[in-house]
């Protein structure tokens, strides 16, 4: 396959990995507005670091720090394979506990 300059060659090589990082990118922004609605659902005012997390997505943060989208993605590999299986007991303190470590990976990294 020919490609008439190198950013096409670029985009051709990596469309699966953007379209990962897509399916990511909507999958944790439901979930921050889901967990956002649940906490004033509840009337309770959520912990700073989950906030952080939370706001990290609906906001578009994202946007302005360039490689933080990867390493999320590559933390949420990591944590949820040491997550035992979700039930309905504990979704919530999980997902909780996700963007908790989004915010200290965030911190942590620069980002």
């Amino acid at each position: 396959m020919r490609f008439k300059n190198d950013r096409e060659r670029h985009l051709f090589k990596t469309r699966k990995e953007r379209r990962l990082l897509d399916e990511f990118l909507t999958d944790e922004t439901l979930m921050a507005h889901t967990a956002l609605t649940l906490f004033k659902t509840k009337r309770i005012d959520p912990p700073d670091d989950v906030y952080r997390g939370l706001v990290y997505f609906i906001n578009e943060e994202w946007k302005k720090k360039p490689g933080s989208l990867c390493l999320l993605y590559e933390t949420k590999k990591r944590v949820q394979a040491d997550m035992p299986p979700a039930v309905k007991e504990i979704v919530f303190d999980q997902v909780c506990y996700f963007f908790k470590v989004y915010s200290a990976v965030l911190a942590k990294e620069g980002f």
